[in-house]
């Protein structure tokens, strides 16, 4: 009994024994980096979901990945290969390539154009901190952000779990983000993503599997894409070309009502005035931004009329949402729902769009976007014209 008794507990002991403590978090991301930096390459399957804050569908995307790190590049810090079903995308450090293998073509895209991975949402799956492991530890020692680490069961794995919960802003709040990395090669398991703005939810989700270091190499996707160029048409990515209005081209009359109160837009009575006209709509983050400057120029500029012109929140879902945000971002000038088709008769595309007219309504300055120097821009080309 004895001798039992004394096996039992030097197993026990020789359990605690072997059992790793728990790293700090300055520890644990000084590991990543140490870890991360000593491969040559990390392949995997993404499983990618998100939902925007105003939708009520969830984007879904599946990619197989392989991603090798390329210390001299200023892009994205490495070689990209994203292959999905129809497409694969590749950035091989300087260039990026778009292949079609069902239409045997590649479009190749100038040096910089690197859209088709910052500006989409399968981009996405490679924000796993392979490429760029130092933003772990720039997350954990910014003391603005509260986090917290632990060792937690995940589908039966041990895994690490990092947590952030962000300060809330003016735009946005309860926003956090959760980490499960594997314990035994700190592999990134899942991520997820969450903040609320104006009463509506943001949600992203990344479920990484069947991880793999060391098995591809720079030279195995050269040859890869070598193989399918040699097979597929390539040709250089051409902008789609959109016409626009001409300065000095009378502006398409437009209808549409008011909101609140359902009044129609007597377009003939801004005759005689500089019309300030703003194309947008709600979740459109740079038509937000631009609404205070807006207001600040119908404020300054008594002679100048200024007008919103809304061509997709004209529903049930959306009108519900009008009052709250228009409590983040109140308009002190006249906003109009028109129909879906009036931005084409104006040729419009991109939003926000802004058109001065002159006081026969023809096309003085034509302003796409909004940046830090549109106000400037805006009240300046005013003032020389009124």
């Amino acid at each position: 009994m004895g001798g039992q008794l004394q096996l039992f507990s030097i197993v026990i002991f020789l359990f605690f024994a072997c059992e790793k403590p728990l790293p700090t978090k300055e520890e644990f991301a000084q590991n990543i980096e140490e870890q991360y930096s000593a491969h040559s390459s990390m392949s995997y399957m993404a499983d990618f979901q998100m939902k925007f804050y105003s939708s009520t569908d969830t984007v879904r995307k599946l990619a197989k990945v392989h991603l090798l790190p390329l210390a001299e590049d200023t892009n994205f810090k490495g070689m990209i290969w994203i292959e999905q079903d129809t497409t694969i995308r590749f950035y091989d450090g300087k260039q990026s390539y778009l292949i079609y293998p069902n239409q045997e073509k590649i479009i190749k895209f100038p040096e910089g154009a690197n859209f088709i991975f910052t500006g989409n949402v399968i981009g996405d799956v490679v924000d796993i901190y392979f490429l760029k492991p130092e933003r772990i530890h720039k997350g954990v020692a910014d003391t603005s952000i509260n986090s917290s680490f632990s060792q937690v069961k995940f589908e039966e794995e041990n895994c690490y779990l990092l947590e952030y919960d962000f300060p809330d802003t003016e735009s946005y709040h309860g926003a956090w983000k959760k980490v499960w990395f594997r314990t035994d090669d700190y592999s990134l398991r899942r991520m997820q993503t969450y903040f609320e703005s104006e009463g509506e939810v943001q949600y992203q989700e990344w479920n990484i599997s069947q991880v793999s270091y060391d098995q591809v190499s720079e030279a195995d996707l050269k040859a890869r894409f070598d193989s399918l160029s040699d097979r597929y048409s390539l040709e250089d990515y051409e902008p789609t070309k959109r016409d626009s209005l001409d300065y000095g081209q009378a502006f398409p009359q437009i209808e549409g009502y008011r909101y609140p109160n359902s009044t129609t837009l007597d377009w003939d009575s801004l005759k005689g005035r500089w019309t300030l006209v703003d194309f947008w709509y709600m979740d459109c983050p740079p038509c937000q931004d631009a609404i205070p400057v807006l207001n600040e120029l119908a404020d300054r500029y008594p002679k100048l009329a200024v007008i919103g012109l809304n061509p997709y929140d004209n529903n049930e879902k959306n009108l519900g949402r009008m009052p709250k945000f228009l409590s983040y971002h109140p308009m002190n000038y006249p906003s109009y729902f028109i129909e879906r088709k009036m931005p084409q008769k104006a040729k419009v595309f991109a939003y926000p769009t802004l058109f001065l007219l002159n006081p026969e309504l023809e096309v003085e300055m034509i302003k796409l976007g909004y940046g830090e120097n549109t106000e400037f821009y805006l009240d300046s080309l005013i003032q020389a014209k009124l």
